[in-house]
């Protein structure tokens, strides 16, 4: 991906460089978040963003390597790599993701894609916003990277960095444009060295988040009627978060 920085940890307000090879877009790149309302109602009153446990994502490929990545660890003397893999599936149960839609413009695509009815909404933002509005009280970092889509028939996956891979999909997913915050025990500062695989992991985890900050523009669902429309806008009201909702561009009318 052109133009790319080198991806933040993010702590509070506090933004470091990290890893080099993992990349995330300008600050001013827009952010999408399609969700329904009860979703929306919940990140309001909660004030939280909440990360979702990376093998419960629906994809089985989450955080694996390619087999040419397992060829390459046929050269390994088995009593070195024989718990490699296991460690890998351990790794994944205890990272947590939120994942952000990364385009210009709102996507028709995904409006059908994460949306069950008409009765939805998108919450838009920016790099720039997203990696500063961590206000956990948690000593959690947050890895924000854009996703890479590699043909794992043809590509190694690197796995000497481990979170690397969480930064990898297969090529059937590029339509999604992924944007990834990325939270792990074991990448806290300081670091938990106590998280032990054996723990049972909760299916996700809750960030606290200035919502004021992240959340630029919400827009409604294309072909929502008007009273959905100021319903939303009333939430927005009772949350307190000063935001106009605007209605889906792609309910705008032809012109011949």
């Amino acid at each position: 991906m052109s133009g790319v920085q080198p991806n933040a940890i993010v702590r509070g307000i506090t933004v470091y460089q990290t890893h080099p090879k993992i990349s995330t877009p300008p600050p001013g790149t827009r952010l999408w978040r399609y969700m329904d309302v009860t979703k929306l109602i919940s990140l309001l009153r909660m004030k939280s963003l909440y990360f979702p446990r990376a093998d419960l994502l629906g994809d089985p490929w989450e955080g694996a390597v390619s087999h040419l990545t397992i060829k390459m660890m046929e050269q390994i003397p088995a009593q070195l790599c024989g718990r490699i893999p296991d460690l890998r599936k351990d790794l994944i149960r205890q990272t947590f993701v939120s994942c952000w839609h990364q385009n210009e413009y709102e996507s028709a695509a995904m409006w059908k894609l994460y949306l069950k009815s008409d009765e939805g909404v998108a919450i838009g933002t920016t790099c720039d916003r997203l990696s500063r509005c961590f206000r956990d009280g948690t000593t959690y970092n947050v890895f924000i990277g854009a996703v890479q889509y590699l043909d794992y028939a043809r590509n190694l996956i690197s796995d000497r960095n481990v979170l690397l891979p969480l930064f990898i999909k297969r090529c059937s997913f590029s339509h999604e444009n992924e944007v990834r915050a990325i939270i792990n025990p074991f990448f806290q500062t300081p670091p938990q060295p106590d998280v032990s695989p054996e723990l049972e992991q909760p299916s996700g985890l809750a960030l606290k988040i200035d919502v004021d900050l992240l959340i630029e523009y919400v827009y409604v669902a294309p072909g929502t009627p008007d009273w959905v429309m100021d319903a939303v806008q009333s939430i927005l009201d009772r949350f307190s978060l000063n935001r106009t909702v605007q209605r889906s561009s792609l309910s705008d009318s032809p012109v011949f």
